[in-house]
């Protein structure tokens, strides 16, 4: 199925989901898709040596939000739960999921310990990670517009070539930027693909043999012995994303123990930049993008794609009224991954 075909599908389903049809189909589930007062909201952080401030402030404008602090730096702050330092911010996320299994909030937002604001730094644990148009009080709003969970797109990985698309009002501030999950603008709001074999999704693969590969991990941990050999994900740079208590247990707590143990066997493993691309399919397996196709409308992918380089030269002169560039692409995105891991 064309990416353009399955958002398309995707986007009519939504569509009658506002007549009626899909709230039916979720109250069978269990799935609210209207925000009702009185939800329980909770944070989880994955916390290593960022700067917490931004927490108290948070909180007081949102006291009833509820903070939980995962550290797996050498000097866990004053409240945190403090865990061995494996498995990078996806090993913190799936043990709060496993340990809460039962008791979870209605609503949990996943976050970084940095914080939370628009562009991203490779290599720099303050990068907010946050796309044009959003704010991180969207995140804390349950069932936002109708949905049992949030992630704003903000990257696509094609596999098996680790090709990447990432998204304009991400690369460049955009003031008039709506913040939707997907760009406004469809295929056009992305950048064109690009590869970098410094890229830890393609370079560790050789620095960590005995890992899976990403569609092999993709296939057996998200896809349930699936048996994909192509693939383009959608999926939100640093990892951070919404779920109401229904979406998360889409999968018995067995099944994220599963991928626990593919996380905590070193500091930085090669499967915690996967489940950074795979959120969205781990809590959707009736709608696995390897399946149906990316979640947002991407351009077509080509035989090969241009360097890092080439790609925001390109996007510089496709978006010229727009002079604010997130810093990651002028000094380089990739420069400085292997040199920090290795």
């Amino acid at each position: 199925m064309t990416s353009a075909c399955s958002t398309t599908l995707r986007v009519l389903f939504s569509l009658l989901s506002l007549s009626g049809v899909l709230f039916f189909l979720g109250s069978q589930h269990g799935l609210p898709f209207q925000a009702q007062p009185g939800y329980s909201v909770e944070v989880v952080v994955s916390h290593f040596s960022e700067d917490l401030a931004w927490i108290p402030a948070t909180k007081s404008l949102h006291p009833k939000v509820n903070f939980t602090i995962y550290s797996k730096g050498p000097e866990p702050p004053q409240g945190a739960i403090p865990m061995k330092n494996v498995g990078r911010e996806s090993h913190t996320f799936l043990h709060h999921i496993v340990e809460n299994y039962d008791n979870l909030a209605d609503w949990t937002v996943f976050t970084q310990g940095a914080k939370p604001a628009w562009g991203f730094r490779a290599l720099d644990s303050q990068s907010g990670h946050m796309c044009s148009g959003v704010d991180f009080d969207d995140y804390l709003k349950p069932f936002r517009n109708g949905k049992d969970f949030m992630e704003i797109f903000t990257v696509t990985l094609r596999l098996p070539e680790v090709f990447h698309s990432d998204r304009l009002d991400m690369i460049f501030f955009d003031p008039n930027a709506n913040g939707t999950s997907c760009p406004a603008a469809g295929e056009e709001g992305w950048g064109s693909w690009w590869f970098d074999a410094g890229h830890p999704v393609h370079w560790m693969q050789e620095a960590q043999p005995n890992a899976p590969g990403p569609i092999e991990f993709y296939n057996k941990f998200i896809a349930n012995n699936g048996t994909y050999t192509e693939m383009s994900l959608a999926y939100a740079n640093g990892g951070r994303f919404a779920a109401s208590r229904e979406r998360l247990h889409a999968h018995p707590k067995e099944f994220y123990q599963r991928i626990i143990e593919q996380l905590e066997w070193t500091v930085n493993p090669i499967q915690g930049y996967y489940m950074e691309a795979m959120w969205y399919d781990l809590f959707h397996p009736e709608d696995l993008q390897a399946e149906n196709g990316a979640i947002c409308a991407a351009l077509e992918v080509p035989v090969s794609a241009m360097s890092h380089r080439d790609m925001v030269a390109e996007a510089r002169k496709r978006i010229k009224d727009l002079k604010l560039l997130s810093t990651a692409y002028i000094t380089g995105y990739i420069n400085g991954y292997v040199t920090q891991y290795q």
